[in-house]
């Protein structure tokens, strides 16, 4: 299983599969809409429909998701993971803490990833399944996916609203 960080990006290009598109500014979904009521048609953001209300759920109680992927079991670059960006949010790093906090006092089996740009300078935070738990799962894409969806259900629900 591919788990490079190249290949979260061509996921978001590639993918054709069943998603809604996302008005950030709003925090409304829509399935077959290319513009937001609001009028936002530039930042509307491809969510796969398995993690959509995951993804609204966080983005309502303050936490600004910048890219996500369900994992695609079919997919090349099957990879599920949350992230957030600096370039879209200055607060990531306290939405990091607080959802790392919740994924500790849950034992969820996700783990935060750091990402850095060309000049070494954090840019931003990735979540996903933990490696370990991967091989526990003898790489068995369906289990993954289900074991993050169900983490990150856990983690929305638990999650205070961020200010």
């Amino acid at each position: 299983m591919k788990r490079q960080f190249d290949t979260l990006f061509k996921h978001n290009i590639f993918n054709n599969k069943e998603h809604y598109n996302f008005c950030s500014k709003c925090n409304k979904l829509y399935e077959n809409k290319q513009f937001c009521e609001c009028g936002n048609f530039i930042n509307l953001t491809r969510i796969d429909k398995n993690i959509a209300d995951i993804i609204l759920e966080l983005n309502k109680k303050g936490y600004k998701t910048s890219q996500c992927c369900e994992g695609h079991i079919e997919d090349e670059y099957f990879h599920p993971y949350i992230y957030f960006s600096y370039l879209f949010d200055v607060n990531v790093y306290g939405m990091a803490r607080q959802i790392s906090e919740v994924i500790e006092s849950e034992n969820l089996p996700i783990e935060t990833v750091y990402m850095f740009n060309n000049q070494n300078k954090q840019i931003g935070t990735l979540f996903e399944v933990k490696e370990s738990k991967i091989t526990e799962l003898e790489n068995n894409k369906e289990k993954i996916k289900e074991v993050f969806i169900n983490s990150f259900k856990i983690i929305a629900e638990k999650l205070k609203v961020y200010k």
